[in-house]
């Protein structure tokens, strides 16, 4: 007699499946090898912090998909507000900001070499909004790239790297990469989009430079 023994598909495995279920018909012959190619089972730190700054620099607004992927702020137990983490994070940002608005203030009056430097210090603004999950992205996005210009006690608050705040982010939204992965896809690149327009300058400055080395030749054949 033999025992039906159900076997639960990986996390990661059942959401890659469901991600080519749903845009398969759509891309065959098209780009679905490069999407199912970068999908987000085995993405190290480089790759989901390039994902994370790629969202935000891309040439179409992914905010309504990031709003939509499934992700959601981590709450409080009675769900009214964003966990103590990360309300102890916006008070810490607050001090941040009332400590180096003092340091600004006595770097303005050592001339203009004071002044210069006052400018460069950051203002760490927190607009996030709990309702919308494309802000908490935004917010680690933000948190990992300006890792290093955080005084020490956010950093150590964050976990002491830019690593770590990419697992924090993955404590509080678990799946997480691939939720936002199956939503949004691989974002079109303004690198990409600059650098298709400089290609089409140059080719337009040759065509001219062709058409009026042609009239030029045209003419000198005139005169003579």
């Amino acid at each position: 007699m033999t025992a039906d023994v159900l076997i639960q598909m990986h996390t990661g495995t059942r959401a890659y499946c469901d991600f080519i279920e749903k845009h398969g018909p759509d891309c065959i012959g098209k780009n679905l090898a490069k999407l199912a190619k970068f999908y987000p089972i085995e993405w190290n730190d480089e790759d989901k912090s390039k994902y994370l700054i790629d969202i935000f620099s891309s040439t179409r607004d992914c905010s309504a998909a990031l709003n939509a992927c499934g992700i959601r702020w981590p709450r409080n137990e009675s769900e009214d507000d964003m966990c103590q983490e990360l309300k102890t994070l916006k008070e810490m940002m607050e001090r941040a900001n009332i400590e180096n608005n003092k340091r600004k203030a006595e770097l303005k009056l050592q001339g203009a070499e004071g002044r210069a430097a006052a400018n460069k210090i950051r203002e760490y603004i927190w607009n996030c909004d709990i309702d919308y999950p494309n802000d908490l992205v935004r917010l680690v996005r933000n948190l990992w790239k300006h890792f290093s210009t955080y005084p020490r006690y956010i950093k150590t608050h964050l976990g002491g790297s830019q690593s770590a705040v990419l697992r924090k982010f993955e404590q509080w939204c678990p799946d997480a990469w691939t939720l936002i992965y199956n939503t949004v896809g691989q974002p079109c690149m303004l690198s990409f989009l600059f650098r298709f327009k400089l290609l089409s300058l140059v080719m337009h400055v040759f065509i001219f430079h062709c058409a009026a080395t042609t009239c030029l030749h045209g003419l000198v054949l005139c005169a003579t």
